[in-house]
């Protein structure tokens, strides 16, 4: 197979050189190209031979394969496979956990004691156990509990992981906490987070510790606690850690599920919860003996034998059985049996998987970016009519049934938006992907013992003044960096590196020269960039862009900047481009002529509503186009904003129009009374509109949109209201008959003193926010439709700075109704 996979690199070198040279040749002026064209026969003639020896190599491995037993999958999914990719709706909590409840109660118990000065000291609680067990889960189980939100002001979620520093953990800590990090030093961010917690009641989860002096010196930057009852939660696979946390420690050990939790859990993720056919009861327990009560074992191995058939069969099964002869144990934890399952993956979802490799350990990976990365790298196979970017998101299920990765947060419709991976299984990634030279993973910037060949390098954490990039990394197709500090680092690579393909860069030094990224515009093959960069100048910007505007296998341009930045016109040149993620201050010009489109395009986000941009709605410009944010600013007239255009979006989901503060109404000016509904595309399923003012008739016109799932509507903002939107605001808010049919998810900033349900509103919906801010003029709600509670659907509501009169509603509410309501008096600091 190592033979076969250089031959296949060898052929995509000599397709990408030639794309290079004729993109390089296409660029040069006329004269020149006439004289530089015999050059080009001539190179197509070496390409030529060169093709050549790639199908005699190939020619002689095929012969050859069954002479040394190898097998060639090509991957294509089966009928049962496909069926079981569109479980996308699986109505079951994100850590679907068995046999934690009595551990739930008793940490908690731990957590929340009261009384006595002891306990009104910082508690440190530890959870400790080997790998798989499940201590991060039933830590997060907790974290995310209804019960400490409601008893601590504050809580955090920070990783720390093996060789962190304490000081880069203080600096997540302050990020979570939305404190702005002015400058490095020890006493700075001590004093920061002492004056963030300071007074507070709060809950700091550290997770994954693997030595006592992490710490002792973290221990070091936290506050004292003023008897306030404060506690640290912490998870290590080390004893030793726990021990050192203190003298008011306690701690939990985490111990393998017994043999009745292991098979509910097994069943409920083999079987959907079914009940076992009696003929795989003793198959059935054998396999979950050789798992030892690891649940992460359990679980993957359930994944397996649920992912593979429709219906579980006694053959499959009892194949399972037999590969499974070995026992997992502390040492080795559960790592054959996740490498089996690894093995058992069709090659394009195996590919997909080792990919997850690349983020840092512990991060949250963000569903969508994560199947742009693989549809940009080519590992998804196009399915009939279906667009790229969806068959991706099947690849993500199917890896998420077979739980091979962890679904961190999902959309409200059921989709993924989240993941995350165990670190057992990042650990076989890594292993996987340098066993077959897929990628490689550096943590400190210095690349040495490079294998000859890498297509992939992730850089974590580069603060090297200079970045050590080997000639063997000339072919290097793709490069993430993560936290660089220098831009040596990036002048380096791209000085070098002409046939990448994906640039994944988060940029945090602000003094950085822009000049390191100019270079991108010698890398026509370039088909995915993505750069976070708050330094850029307007001048630097504006350059930048133009160099960008001159790669035309574009398909994802993320460009985060906080500088105001005018696109240049050559952004229509880019005609592969599918995706435009812009910064808040990004300007998009209008087309240079009416033929002008990008016909790819999907995402925009977001620019700036200026008085062409109607005009680049329109016109068939942007047919794809499914997801659209646009933000009007203070310095325009707003009386020229109009949603009439995106009439034309046929295929447009999601609409995110925001405003900064006015003095006058935007949405007003935003839809024109006269708007009826065939003016908003019907195929939109969410809406989320930010600092706008709403009439009954705008109000009208949205409940008839039949496809919305998710209305988020904010409008509060600096406005001097008219008398209709005093009228509006101080009458009911009424939800008219058979109004939002599908809406599944609505959050309110309003004003209103009552809301109305009329017969069938609201009759999907599952999660209410309201968030209010009583005043003289405007009390605010002092009850919630009695209507809302007939629903069956109806899972959380949520209101966020209730009047004193609306929190006595709620308390006067009977048991099953008062379950489902969560009062917030200020905004929440539950974050990680």
């Amino acid at each position: 197979m190592q033979q076969l996979r250089r031959v296949s690199w060898k052929a995509e070198d000599v397709v990408d050189q030639y794309m290079l040279d004729v993109a390089r040749h296409e660029r040069k002026q006329f004269v020149k190209k006439v004289f530089t064209g015999c050059g080009m026969l001539s190179r197509k003639g070496e390409l030529a031979e060169q093709a050549q020896d790639i199908k005699k190599n190939i020619d002689d491995i095929l012969r050859n394969k069954d002479k040394y037993g190898v097998r060639l999958d090509y991957g294509t999914p089966t009928v049962q496979q496909n069926g079981l990719l569109d479980r996308k709706r699986r109505n079951v909590e994100e850590e679907d956990v068995v046999g934690f409840d009595q551990q739930f109660g008793e940490v908690m118990e731990m957590l929340m004691l009261e009384g006595g000065v002891e306990n009104r000291e910082l508690r440190v609680v530890s959870i400790i156990g080997m790998g798989g067990l499940g201590k991060t889960t039933l830590a997060r189980k907790i974290f995310r509990s209804k019960k400490i939100k409601l008893h601590f002001d504050t809580q955090v979620w920070v990783v720390v992981s093996e060789n962190v520093e304490a000081k880069h953990v203080l600096k997540n800590i302050l990020q979570c906490l939305k404190v702005n990090i002015e400058k490095d030093d020890d006493d700075y961010l001590k004093e920061k987070l002492k004056d963030r917690l300071n007074g507070t009641k709060y809950m700091i989860v550290l997770d994954d510790l693997w030595t006592p002096k992490q710490w002792e010196d973290l221990k070091s930057y936290l506050p004292k606690d003023q008897k306030r009852g404060s506690r640290i939660l912490l998870t290590s696979r080390i004893e030793n850690v726990a021990y050192a946390a203190t003298t008011c420690s306690t701690t939990y050990h985490l111990k393998p599920l017994g043999n009745a939790d292991s098979w509910i859990l097994f069943c409920k993720k083999a079987l959907k919860g079914k009940e076992c056919p009696p003929n795989l009861v003793d198959i059935g327990n054998g396999i979950v003996s050789k798992c030892k009560g690891l649940p992460l074992a359990i679980i993957v191995l359930a994944g397996l034998l649920s992912a593979a058939e429709a219906e579980p069969s006694k053959r499959y099964w009892s194949k399972i059985l037999e590969d499974t002869n070995w026992h997992p144990d502390a040492d080795n934890d559960c790592s054959k049996i996740l490498s089996m399952s690894y093995h058992n993956l069709p090659p394009h979802l195996r590919t997909c998987f080792l990919y997850v490799g690349v983020f840092p350990k512990d991060s949250e990976i963000q569903a969508n970016e994560l199947c742009l990365l693989w549809v940009a790298e080519g590992f998804v196979n196009k399915q009939g009519r279906e667009l790229e970017e969806d068959v991706a998101e099947k690849y993500l299920i199917n890896l998420a049934n077979r739980n091979l990765i962890m679904i961190s947060k999902r959309r409200y419709d059921g989709r993924i938006k989240s993941c995350r991976i165990h670190d057992l299984l990042r650990d076989l990634c890594l292993k996987e992907a340098e066993r077959c030279n897929f990628y490689e993973v550096n943590v400190d910037g210095a690349c040495q013992n490079v294998k000859e060949g890498t297509r992939r390098l992730a850089l974590h954490k580069s603060d090297h003044t200079t970045l050590i990039l080997p000639p063997l990394y000339k072919g290097l197709r793709t490069l993430f960096e993560f936290e660089n500090k220098n831009s040596s680092n990036l002048r380096s690579a791209f000085m070098h590196f002409t046939v990448l393909r994906v640039v994944h860069l988060h940029v945090y030094d602000k003094d950085c020269s822009s000049s390191a990224l100019f270079r991108l515009q010698n890398m026509v093959l370039l088909r995915y960039l993505k750069v976070y960069h708050s330094g850029w100048s307007y001048l630097s910007g504006i350059r930048m862009m133009r160099h960008i505007s001159k790669l035309p296998n574009l398909q994802v341009l993320n460009f985060r900047s906080e500088a105001m930045i005018n696109l240049p016109k050559g952004i229509w040149d880019l005609k592969l481009l599918r995706h435009l993620f812009l910064g808040r201050y990004v300007t998009m010009p209008d087309a240079p002529s009416s033929d002008d489109s990008l016909s790819h395009l999907q995402t925009l986000y977001h620019i700036i509503y200026e008085k062409h941009t109607a005009k680049i709605l329109s016109g068939g410009r942007l047919p794809s186009l499914r997801k659209l944010w646009v933000h009007a600013t203070t310095d325009m007239s707003l009386r020229a904003v109009s949603l009439q255009s995106l009439s034309e979006l046929l295929h447009l989901l999601a609409l995110k129009v925001t405003f900064d503060y006015e003095p006058l109404d935007p949405l007003t000016k935003l839809v024109p009374v006269s708007l009826n509904i065939v003016a908003l595309p019907s195929a939109l399923t969410k809406i989320n509109i930010k600092r706008a003012v709403l009439t009954s008739e705008h109000w009208r016109l949205l409940g008839e949109l039949k496809n919305l799932q998710v209305l988020k509507l904010s409008t509060r903002g600096a406005y001097t209201p008219t008398s209709e939107d005093e009228l509006f605001e101080k009458q009911p808010l009424v939800f008219e008959t058979q109004a939002f049919p599908q809406l599944l998810h609505l959050k309110l900033r309003t004003r209103h003193g009552a809301i109305i349900l009329e017969d069938g509103a609201l009759r999907s919906l599952q999660y209410l926010i309201i968030r209010l801010w009583p005043t003289d003029a405007y009390p605010g709600l002092t009850a919630l439709p009695d209507q809302l509670w007939l629903s069956t659907t109806l899972r959380q509501v949520k209101i966020i700075c209730p009047s004193d009169d609306l929190k006595k509603y709620v308390q006067s509410l009977d048991d099953s109704k008062r379950s489902k309501v969560t009062i917030c008096t200020r905004a929440v600091n539950s974050v990680g």
